[in-house]
């Protein structure tokens, strides 16, 4: 676990994190939903979570194998837990890494939440989730590189004990190594927020993973980042995978630098911090064109179903023509074949009591 430990005291990860002092989470009534095992609602609709796939079909089968995507959600009575993992590459080990991968991170923060003061103290914890995560991918590997490897987004919403301040009612701390995003909608605003600024897909590669992928088994630490938000009762969190943030992306959607306001007509043309700015003010303005302002269809059930169905549409064409010619190879033309087939998760939950 040192290597993780000493990439976040290097590029001081916590530092970031404010000092608010929290509540402790109460385990009563905890309900855990797992995907994509269960897809059910947990009661009084303050989490859902779902996985799919909108890759071709090829006589009724799948192309590719089971899903490389897995999800947990805690829901406590005054605090959530997520985590959102999506194995790289495909077959048997991209199914089993990010399964591996999700029940010791959320087993190992879980257990360390009683011992949580301060919103700051989950850093560490989120650090060494991580680090558990990485290890279980490898456990009983005879080669350690017959293990797979995996992205991971994963936190928590905690309660702030704000009564001697003016600090926020929630606090969300999380960590992502790879292409998972997370989103805040605002209720007293009525906009997203992107939680994980920085963080863009390209739809090939994630930019980090764990599980042995480096030279002496290490994991590949690039974009490691730990990241927090204060947000208030009613707010909804977002937490998706690849196959989702993929199809948010302009330059997926064959839409062109200049459309967004920039002098430039190829993405790969433009300095990556102006890009990483407009992405994400497209990605968050996308999201609410997607969801709609009727306040009654925002809810974590709502917003998920609406964003699979979205991504399932998004990659129809591309779809239908590996369906109608699945020995042929899809051309490159993001205009022509908009956005990106994968297995595709998108975990929400709203924020306060239950």
């Amino acid at each position: 676990t040192g290597v993780f430990h000493a990439f976040a005291e290097e590029n001081k990860l916590y530092e970031k994190i404010p000092n608010w002092k929290t509540k402790k989470p109460q385990k009563k009534n905890l309900v855990t939903l797992k995907g994509p095992e269960q897809g059910e609602e947990v009661p009084f609709s303050r989490a859902f979570g779902s996985t799919i796939s909108t890759l071709p079909l090829v006589q009724g089968n799948i192309v590719y194998a089971p899903s490389y995507d897995s999800f947990t959600i805690q829901a406590y009575k005054n605090a959530f837990l997520f985590c959102v993992a999506s194995g790289c590459n495909c077959g048997k080990l991209a199914q089993e890494a990010p399964l591996r991968a999700r029940e010791a991170f959320v087993t190992s923060l879980s257990s360390s939440l009683s011992k949580i003061k301060t919103l700051r103290d989950v850093g560490p914890h989120l650090i060494q989730a991580l680090a558990y995560a990485h290890i279980s991918i490898n456990y009983d590997k005879e080669d350690v590189w017959m293990a797979g490897t995996t992205t991971l987004l994963g936190g928590v919403v905690l309660e702030i004990d704000n009564k001697d301040s003016e600090d926020p009612p929630w606090g969300l701390v999380c960590i992502n190594i790879g292409d998972g995003k997370s989103f805040h909608y605002s209720r007293k605003e009525k906009m997203f927020r992107d939680v994980t600024p920085g963080i863009q897909a390209n739809g090939f590669e994630p930019g980090g993973r764990i599980g042995p992928y480096l030279k002496g088994a290490l994991p590949d630490l690039r974009n490691l980042d730990i990241f927090s938000l204060g947000v208030s009762d009613g707010d909804i969190v977002l937490a998706v995978s690849d196959g989702v943030q993929d199809n948010l992306v302009p330059g997926m959607l064959g839409i062109k630098p200049r459309f967004c306001g920039l002098d430039c007509d190829d993405w790969k043309g433009v300095d990556p911090v102006i890009a990483n700015k407009e992405i994400q003010s497209f990605q968050c303005a996308k999201l609410l064109e997607i969801i709609g302002d009727n306040e009654t269809l925002i809810t974590p059930k709502q917003i998920t179903k609406r964003l699979l169905n979205y991504c399932i549409a998004t990659t129809l064409l591309s779809r239908n023509f590996l369906e109608q010619n699945p020995q042929r190879h899809l051309e490159e033309d993001y205009l022509k074949y908009p956005g990106k087939m994968d297995y595709t998760t998108c975990v929400g939950f709203r924020v306060g009591f239950d």
